[in-house]
């Protein structure tokens, strides 16, 4: 199935529960936001990439990976995270840290 067949067909598609196995993933980029506030993940891919605003709010995530890059602003409420990595690029605001 080609990129494009795979976008037409998640199109529109609200995804409520999604589980990724990320030691397989070698790469992962999310064009627009990714809010994953209020839900169970505790832990997100090294060198990910949110084109927009990455909410991670009341979430049990501890650390940020290396090479995380968020365009937009990363709210980071209610969160057990105490430090940021050096590797770390936003372009809009961190909140809640």
């Amino acid at each position: 199935m080609s990129n494009t067949a795979i976008h037409r067909l998640l199109k529109g598609i609200s995804v409520n529960d999604l589980s990724i196995i990320f030691p397989k993933i070698k790469c992962l980029k999310i064009s627009g936001n990714l809010d994953l506030s209020s839900s169970k993940i505790t832990e997100l891919p090294k060198g990910l990439t949110v084109g927009g605003n990455l909410n991670l709010s009341y979430t049990k995530i501890t650390e940020l990976p290396k090479g995380l890059t968020v365009n937009g602003d990363l709210d980071l409420w209610d969160t057990p995270i105490t430090e940021l990595p050096e590797s770390l690029t936003v372009g809009g605001k961190i909140r809640g840290f």
